[in-house]
């Protein structure tokens, strides 16, 4: 029997992962040809250790918080403070080790396992703020820069 790859729902996603990769590595390949091997050497080992720090200790943790919750119950609000916490500090961070600031957040949102309490109560909670000033600041900020001529 052939291994078949696993249907994609949402192909924003894929098209989000694969241009977070497609701009990292022509970010990688640019500063390895124009400004030092060792400079881009480092970046791709720290990006590395980013991902995995992502991938491994903060799946655990959001798993462990999922874990602590009693079935039915809601989730705990200083789990929650605890998550957009983390969202906030990967995505400067990200920005600091020389990734897309937007990429740390995008995988960290990936490891939250979809409708869980965790999932929930981070949505309700950040909902008012992402529709009602986040937003529309994108908005504006694109409409500004949209040149007419």
């Amino acid at each position: 029997m052939m291994y078949q790859l696993p249907k994609i729902e949402n192909k924003t996603l894929t098209s989000e992962l694969l241009q977070f990769s497609y701009s990292f590595f022509l970010g990688y390949l640019e500063t390895l040809l124009t400004i030092e091997p060792f400079v881009g050497a480092k970046i791709l080992v720290i990006s590395f250790l980013f991902t995995l720090l992502i991938l491994v200790i903060l799946k655990n943790v959001v798993l462990w918080f999922i874990k602590k919750t009693p079935s039915g119950k809601p989730m705990n609000e200083i789990y929650i403070h605890i998550v957009v916490g983390v969202l906030m500090t990967l995505a400067s961070s990200g920005d600091a080790v020389g990734v897309y600031y937007l990429f740390g957040p995008f995988l960290f949102g990936l490891v939250i396992p979809a409708g869980s309490p965790l999932a929930t109560s981070v949505i309700a909670k950040l909902e008012t703020t992402v529709s009602g000033i986040f937003m529309p600041m994108l908005l504006t900020f694109c409409s500004i820069t949209f040149n007419f001529s």
